[in-house]
């Protein structure tokens, strides 16, 4: 099981990397053919409105806990305002974005429990590759859950979390 698991992660670890690589790869056709540029729209000011819906499943590849056997829905509606205008030159030209970023879950697996709470996010959107803007986002917030005090590895129904990621969103 837990050899199916690690191969699972790393092909998906694989997947993302070649994503990734091809996005950067295409970026340059992307802004000699497209008329739309999203330095144009993401500009200092702009209020960005999004979200993002998740599955999370809890493995023991990392630590062994007793309750790693967990699954939850996320819903996570994100808000920002871009702070600056376009910084730099070259492909990393891009601009900073304050983002509040609450979370909905609703965990179904070792039992039906509930989180809620959200996150301050600092963003930096990459601006120049078109329609596609790579960026990386990092922030902090609180989240409480049911999930305590029902399993042992949480003593506490209110938790500090930590988010950092890169990412890539189509314009």
């Amino acid at each position: 099981m837990l050899r199916n698991v690690r191969r699972q992660i790393g092909a998906l670890l694989l997947l993302s990397t070649l994503v990734i690589v091809v996005v950067w790869g295409e970026g340059s056709e992307a802004i000699a053919q497209s008329s739309f540029e999203a330095r144009n729209l993401m500009t200092k000011g702009a209020l960005e409105l999004g979200g993002a819906l998740g599955y999370a499943q809890g493995t023991t590849v990392v630590g062994n806990g007793p309750s790693s056997n967990r699954s939850a829905v996320f819903v996570m509606p994100r808000v920002g305002i871009v702070l600056t205008d376009p910084l730099g030159a070259g492909w990393w030209q891009g601009n900073v974005e304050v983002l509040v970023q609450p979370v909905f879950a609703r965990f179904t697996e070792p039992f039906a429990a509930e989180a809620t709470g959200g996150s301050f996010l600092l963003k930096y959107n990459f601006l120049s590759f078109g329609r596609w803007v790579p960026f990386w986002d990092a922030g902090a917030g609180m989240i409480w859950t049911n999930l305590a005090p029902r399993i042992p590895e949480q003593i506490t129904q209110v938790e500090f979390v930590m988010e950092t990621a890169p990412e890539c969103t189509i314009l």
